[in-house]
């Protein structure tokens, strides 16, 4: 009885932390870079990347954690 209920937890432990992680992507692709801009907390970013065999540019939106404007003493 014991053995079941500790099983039990644990794989409902497992599955809380692979929602988390899953929750938020840290990067996300811009399909019209010119047009649209990144949410709070990101910054935009160009990588090259290869598709098909050829380079190409992507405009990307990254993550960044806000700063702490309280002032330390």
């Amino acid at each position: 009885m014991r053995a079941t209920r500790i099983f039990l937890l644990a794989g409902v432990l497992a599955l809380a932390l692979a929602a988390t992680a899953l929750a938020a992507p840290k990067i996300y692709v811009l399909k019209h870079p010119m047009h649209e801009n990144c949410k709070a907390h990101y910054v935009k970013k160009s990588r090259t990347v290869k598709v098909h065999g050829h380079n190409v540019k992507q405009t990307v939106c990254q993550y960044v954690a806000p700063k702490s404007t309280s002032p330390v003493y």
